[in-house]
């Protein structure tokens, strides 16, 4: 029965964890007895909150007043249960799973249905990997809609817009964006070189303009394995331009 017990509990939270998007992130990102202590934690979780209402339902004798009205009786109920499950699982016992089974799939439920606004679902993710500064930044600039310049071991730079971080099922391994300038940083000194504007581009074709069909602009989108990143961060192009007219570098802070 001991066994029975655990995978009650498994199974509760495994419920609860594959609808609960910040629960199925940190569970995705762990590993080995991490992975199921995580989905145990959230099982017992439900299996001691619906132990609680049995509690209280026991406590202010509630059958007696709810089965009559069902033209039953509780021993009638009983011999009936008796029926469909083994003489090791009780009643009380039965009730307590089906109750944890219902609380982990309607929080879980409720969940999943909060995180469908991609505000909130962004919200939840940005909370989650508070760990990880590089699938932050990412999140950010989702979220922002700032420019971010990502630098690959090639050398190769891409400034953009992030269109989509890859970060749900499993670690992140890479991300979409939409390129709005491209270069190379310089082997001594990695310095930006700025050689595409892509921005320039999309103006040029209204790409654009209010009432402009996003899948059109959707068609420059690249995808960047993470593996390849050798550098991240947000990008102000005034900012940029400034740095590159003002070359004076001060001697004190």
């Amino acid at each position: 029965m001991g066994v029975l017990y655990v995978a009650f509990v498994l199974v509760c939270g495994f419920i609860f964890t594959s609808l609960h998007l910040p629960a199925r992130y940190q569970q995705k990102r762990s590993s080995g007895w991490e992975s199921y202590f995580s989905v145990a934690f959230y099982g017992f979780v439900f299996v001691i909150l619906a132990t609680l209402i049995v509690m209280l339902i026991d406590g202010f004798d509630l059958p007696s007043y709810a089965l009559p009205h069902l033209d039953t009786t509780l021993g009638r109920l009983n011999a009936h249960i008796g029926d469909y499950t083994s003489q090791a699982v009780t009643p009380r016992e039965l009730l307590i799973a089906l109750l944890a089974f219902l609380l982990a799939g309607v929080s879980g439920g409720f969940s999943k249905w909060r995180t469908k606004n991609p505000g909130v679902r962004l919200r939840k993710l940005r909370k989650a990997c508070l760990g990880d500064e590089l699938e932050g930044i990412f999140l950010d600039a989702l979220r922002s809609e700032q420019w971010v310049s990502l630098t690959l071991d090639t050398r190769k730079c891409y400034i953009g817009i992030v269109t989509h971080v890859h970060t749900e099922a499993a670690l992140l391994d890479s991300i979409s964006i939409i390129p709005t300038l491209s270069g190379y940083r310089n082997d001594d000194d990695l310095e930006l070189k700025l050689l595409r504007n892509y921005y320039h581009h999309y103006e040029e074709k209204g790409l654009l303009e209010e009432g402009a069909q996003l899948d059109r602009l959707s068609e420059f989108r690249i995808v960047i394995p993470t593996k390849h990143i050798v550098h991240v961060s947000f990008f102000d192009l005034n900012a940029y331009k400034s740095l590159r007219e003002s070359q004076a570098i001060p001697t004190t802070a």
